[in-house]
C-alpha cells in the first residue's frame, strides 16, 4: 500500500474525489468513480470502512439497496410512454431474513437521499421503486417494533431526505416512507408538485406527510415542501387545489411542535392559518413563500396581531407575491433580526402602484435594527410592453424619491435592488440623503422596465455625496449626463481631493436618455473617475427604442472612459 494511504485524512479525500465526479458531464465518469469505490472497499480490510461509508453516504434513490439483493429477489419492469421508457423496480420473492440483515447494514451507512445532488447531475433519472418494495420494508419495521420508536428505523442514521412524487414512488407508495426513516432526520425536501389532484391520493400525501413530520419533529432543522408549480410559472388552478389541502392538513397543524426548525420553503398559496402556524416556530430563521395570493385576503391578514410572529427570523423570500399581501405580513413580524428581505411579485402595472411600493418600504423601515438586504423584483410578463407603449405613464406608476424615502432610516444597509415594473423618477436630494443615511451602502442598482420619456432629475454633481459611501461597489441608475459648470460643484470636488477613503466601483451602470447630447465626454470621464475610481462602465440605452444600438457620443464616451 502505498504511503499516503496510511493516512485516513488523505484516503477519505482521495475517495470523496471518486465519489464527486459524477458532477463532471463527461459519460461514464459517474460509473467509473462508484466502481472506484468499490473495488478499494473489496482491496484490502483497511480501505473497506471508509470506502463503504463514501460509498453509501449519498444515495440517488432507495434502489441501490434493492438492487444489492440476489437477482432473484427483484426485477425491472418496462413501462413504454412514446418514444420513452421508464423501469420500475419490483419484488419477485420477499428477501429472507439474511439478506434483510445485508440490507440493513448497508442502509445503516446511508446519510443522504438526494436525486439533485452534484453527485448525481446530468447522469441518470430516479428509478422508482413499487408498492410492493417500500411496503416490504415498512413490514420489516413493524415486525421488529420500530414504528413505534422513532430513534430505530431502517434507515437510522438518514439526515436528509428528498422525495418526489411521482418521482420516487407513487403516492400510494409514499405511504411506507415515514417508518423508513428516525428521528435523527435533519432535512425534508417533498415535492408533490405533480401529484394527482383526486380526493383519495390527496388523502394518502396528507396522511403520509403528517406521519413523516410527527416522526422527526424533535430534529428537523430544514423543510421544503413543493405543492405546485416551481419558479418557472405560475401554478394552475389544479396545483392550487393541492397545496390548499395537502400543505393545511398535512404539515401545518397546532399539535406538531417543531423546536430546531430553522430554515423553512413552502411552494403552494399558503392561507392565514399557515402563517399563524409558522410564525410560532421559535427558531425559524429562513423563510420562503410561493404564490402569496389567492388563497389570502387582505381581510384576513388584518386579523393577524402586528409583530406577533417569527420572533428569530433573519431572512424572508417571497416569490410570486401581492405586494399588499407581503406588506401586511412583513407587519405582522415580530423578530428584531430581520436581515434580508426579497420579493419576486407577479408585474401587473394597472394593479401594483407606486402607492404599495411605499407601503412595503415604510414595513421595512421598522426593521431598523438590522436590515441590510432589500431587493424588489416583479416577474417580467409578456404585454407590459405594450401596456407601456400604448397608454400614458400616470403618476401612480412611477416611483418617486417620496417612495423610497422610509428606508432611508435603515442605518446597517448594505444592497438594495430594484428590478420593476414602475417608472423611477428620483432626484439629486434623495441621493444626497442615502448617502449620509447608509454609509454601509454596497450596492444601490435600480431597473425600471418603463421609461420616464424625459431628462433624470440625478445628475452628475448628484452624485458627488455618494463618495463618502466608501463602501460602494455597484451603482445603477438614471442620470443626467450634460455635465454643469464647475463652480456649481467646486467645494465638493475639493473635498473629494481630501477624501482618502472614496469608493472604488466595481460596476457603475448608466440609463441615460435618447435625446441627450453629450458635448463635454472628457469633463464627464474625468468628474466619474475622480468620484468612483475606474469600474466597469455600462451605458444602458431605453429600451423602448427601436435599435439598441449606442449613439456615436456614447462610444466615445467609452472610449474616453477607458483611456482617461
Amino acid at each position: 500500500m502505498h504511503e499516503c494511504l496510511l493516512n485516513l485524512d488523505v484516503t477519505i479525500q482521495v475517495m470523496e474525489h471518486l465519489a464527486e465526479v459524477g458532477s463532471v458531464s463527461r459519460p461514464g465518469m459517474f460509473i467509473t468513480g462508484v466502481r472506484s469505490l468499490a473495488y478499494m472497499a473489496r482491496s484490502c480490510q483497511a480501505l473497506y470502512e471508509p470506502a463503504m461509508a463514501v460509498l453509501w453516504h449519498t444515495l440517488m434513490d432507495f434502489s441501490p439497496l434493492v438492487m444489492a439483493l440476489p437477482s432473484d429477489v427483484y426485477c425491472e419492469e418496462i413501462t413504454e410512454m412514446g418514444d420513452d421508457t421508464y423501469g420500475t423496480l419490483c419484488l419477485v420473492r420477499m428477501p429472507t431474513s439474511s439478506e434483510w440483515e445485508n440490507i440493513l447494514k448497508l442502509a445503516a451507512r446511508v446519510r443522504r437521499v438526494e436525486p439533485w445532488s452534484a453527485r448525481y447531475r446530468n447522469h441518470f433519472a430516479v428509478t422508482p421503486l413499487s408498492c410492493e418494495v417500500l411496503y416490504a420494508m415498512n413490514q420489516l419495521c413493524i415486525s421488529k417494533g420500530w414504528h413505534l420508536d422513532p430513534a430505530r428505523a431502517f434507515f437510522p442514521n438518514l439526515r436528509s431526505l428528498c422525495w418526489s412524487l411521482p418521482g420516487h414512488s407513487n403516492e400510494q407508495a409514499f405511504l411506507y416512507v415515514p417508518h423508513l426513516v428516525s428521528q435523527r432526520l435533519e432535512t425534508v425536501d417533498i415535492d408533490a408538485s405533480h401529484t394527482s389532484t383526486e380526493e383519495a391520493v390527496l388523502s394518502s400525501v396528507r396522511f403520509a406527510f403528517r406521519e413523516l413530520v410527527a416522526r422527526c419533529s424533535s430534529g428537523l432543522r430544514r423543510v421544503r415542501l413543493d405543492f405546485g408549480k416551481g419558479d418557472d410559472e405560475l401554478s394552475t388552478t389544479g396545483n392550487r387545489a393541492v397545496a390548499s389541502k395537502a400543505v393545511n392538513d398535512g404539515f401545518f397543524r397546532d399539535d406538531v411542535d417543531l423546536p430546531r426548525l430553522s430554515i423553512l420553503d413552502v411552494v403552494g398559496a399558503p392561507n392565514v392559518q399557515h402563517i399563524r402556524c409558522m410564525g410560532g416556530y421559535p427558531n425559524l430563521q429562513q423563510v420562503t413563500l410561493h404564490q402569496l395570493h389567492g388563497s389570502v385576503t387582505t381581510t384576513a391578514l388584518s386579523a393577524l396581531d402586528s409583530q406577533s410572529l417569527f420572533p428569530s427570523l433573519e431572512r424572508f423570500d417571497v416569490k410570486y407575491a401581492s405586494v399588499v399581501h407581503t406588506t401586511q405580513i412583513l407587519n405582522t413580524i415580530g423578530s428584531h433580526s430581520l436581515k434580508y428581505f426579497s420579493i419576486y411579485r407577479e408585474s401587473y402595472v394597472d394593479n401594483h402602484t407606486a402607492a404599495h411600493i411605499f407601503s412595503l418600504c415604510r414595513s421595512l423601515a421598522k426593521h431598523d435594527e438590522g436590515l441590510e438586504e432589500i431587493h424588489l423584483k416583479a416577474l417580467y410578463r409578456i404585454g407590459v410592453a405594450d401596456f407601456v407603449l400604448q397608454q400614458s405613464l400616470q403618476r401612480s406608476h412611477i416611483i418617486d424619491s417620496n417612495t423610497f424615502s422610509p428606508l432611508l432610516s435603515l442605518l446597517h444597509l448594505r444592497v438594495f435592488s430594484y428590478y420593476g415594473d414602475l417608472a423611477v423618477d428620483l432626484d439629486d436630494h434623495f441621493i444626497k440623503n442615502l448617502a449620509s443615511s447608509c454609509p454601509q451602502l454596497e450596492k444601490f442598482w435600480l431597473r425600471a422596465d418603463i421609461p420616464l420619456h424625459k431628462r433624470p432629475r440625478v445628475t452628475l454633481a448628484g452624485l458627488i455625496p455618494l463618495a463618502d459611501c466608501s463602501k460602494l461597489k455597484k451603482l445603477s441608475l438614471a442620470v443626467d449626463m450634460i455635465l454643469p459648470a464647475p463652480e456649481a460643484f467646486q467645494e465638493e470636488l475639493e473635498s473629494i481631493h481630501t477624501n482618502p477613503h472614496t469608493p472604488q466601483l466595481e460596476i457603475l451602470d448608466i440609463h441615460y436618455h435618447d435625446s441627450l447630447n453629450v458635448t463635454d465626454v472628457q469633463g464627464m470621464c474625468r468628474l466619474l473617475k475622480l468620484l468612483f475610481g475606474y469600474p466597469r462602465l455600462d451605458c444602458v440605452a431605453p429600451w423602448t427604442r427601436e435599435n439598441l444600438d449606442i449613439d456615436e457620443p456614447w462610444r466615445a464616451f467609452q472610449r474616453a472612459f477607458a483611456l482617461a
